[in-house]
């Protein structure tokens, strides 16, 4: 249902389904990417 991808929050996963239907989202926590965890940066120095 979707392929696999890299999120900027920080998650590469993949969303597929089982015989049933029931959907089924791997989940591997990677890295933030760094134009998000600048909103952050920004956040904590007043920015």
């Amino acid at each position: 249902l979707r392929s696999l991808r890299d999120e900027p929050f920080g998650q590469r996963h993949f969303i597929t389904s089982d015989p049933n239907g029931v959907l089924i989202d791997v989940i591997k926590p990677i890295p933030l990417s760094p134009e998000f965890q600048a909103q952050f940066v920004q956040e904590v120095e007043g920015g």
